[in-house]
């Protein structure tokens, strides 16, 4: 009964309840206790999910899942025991990247950094309540840790949960640390206020002015409050920077690519330079064409969009932006059948297409 009624509570919603009378129901079975431990793990009742993954290994002590979840929990208390578990699962392609992150973290003898560490691999794979969990424990431990206040406040705005307490918290003991900004301005792109977050990853900057990423991050919230220009500049300073890596430069391609935007600043030879980042599918390499004739560099332009026409035949944006160019040229009649093609499609290119053939054959009417 008590099994049943756990399915009935499941079915509209209630884990708490179905949770209980599943734990009441006491059966201890693979699929009654991986039911129960993924229950608990959605409802992040950490203590409850250990007791039941503890449970699980007793009765299936290879279960894979079973130690995987159990090494990501003990992460942030015992990173020895954790070990032990995640050590089992190594070479399992369900679970190898992340492992192989925790295992190389290990090795660094000091908690703390340990922890954070942790903390980080869980972040860059979007583990995030794991990530709220270690930087939760190292926040109270190490208390006051404004960095690590500020990673559980972005941590929880990530999960859609209210960081703002802890982001609050973070400011008030880090008001010189730049990395708490940096997350600050993270934590309200996420929430939407792109003003805000330039703001705070302008501060960040003035307390590190060395950073590239800080820059980086400068440049794309400008970007989108279509401050292109300064966007521009910040992201051409985090490439100087970080002395051209890769990462910083395929960010500026990026850039580049989706606005198609360009000044004096840079130049052809530069625009070259990002050619190797710039992705190879259709929209972004019609971007970089657009990029291209904005420089002044026709024939460049027309070989990237030629390029993503290549990829994708009806690619609205690069048929957008070659019929723009070929009647800016006067090769009218190479742009119609473009025209064609884009008045035929779903774009909201199509009504300007129809529009601009419409005046090319009334301007043939007239001269006849």
């Amino acid at each position: 009964l008590h099994n049943w009624a756990g399915d009935l509570y499941r079915e509209i919603g209630d884990l708490v309840a179905a949770a209980a009378h599943w734990e009441a129901a006491q059966v201890d079975d693979v699929p009654a206790l991986e039911r129960l431990a993924q229950t608990y793990l959605t409802l992040q009742r950490w203590d409850d999910t250990r007791n039941t993954l503890e449970r699980l290994l007793v009765v299936d002590p290879d279960h894979a899942w079973g130690h995987y979840q159990l090494g990501l929990i003990l992460m942030a208390y015992d990173p020895i025991a954790a070990e032990t578990h995640l050590r089992v699962v190594v070479g399992n392609s369900a679970y190898n990247v992340v492992v192989a992150a925790l295992l190389d973290v290990i090795q660094y003898e000091e908690m703390q950094t340990l922890a954070m560490r942790a903390g980080f691999v869980m972040a860059n794979h979007n583990l995030w309540p794991y990530a709220e969990l270690i930087f939760r424990q190292v926040a109270l431990v190490n208390h006051p840790y404004p960095e690590a206040m500020a990673y559980v406040g972005l941590a929880r705005t990530n999960q859609g949960k209210d960081g703002s307490a802890w982001m609050e918290q973070a400011l008030l003991f880090g008001e010189d640390v730049a990395r708490v900004y940096y997350l600050y301005g993270l934590h309200l792109r996420y929430l939407g206020d792109y003003r805000g977050s330039k703001q705070a990853f302008s501060q960040a900057t003035v307390l590190d002015s060395v950073e590239p990423v800080y820059y980086a991050e400068l440049g794309m919230a400008n970007s989108y409050v279509l401050e292109l220009e300064e966007a521009e500049y910040w992201l051409m300073l985090a490439v100087a920077l970080s002395n051209y890596e890769p990462a910083f430069q395929e960010l500026l391609a990026q850039f580049y690519t989706e606005t198609g935007y360009t000044s004096g600043v840079m130049n052809a030879e530069f625009l070259s330079q990002l050619n190797t980042y710039v992705p190879d599918d259709a929209d972004s390499l019609a971007n970089y064409g657009w990029t291209w004739y904005l420089t002044g560099d026709v024939g460049e332009a027309l070989l990237q969009l030629d390029a993503a026409l290549g990829l994708e035949p009806q690619n609205p944006l690069a048929l957008f932006y070659k019929a723009q160019i070929l009647l800016a040229s006067d090769l009218t009649e190479q742009a119609v059948p473009l025209l064609v093609r884009l008045a035929a499609s779903e774009s909201p290119s199509a009504e300007w297409a129809a529009e601009v053939l419409a005046l090319l054959e009334s301007e043939v009417s007239d001269s006849e």
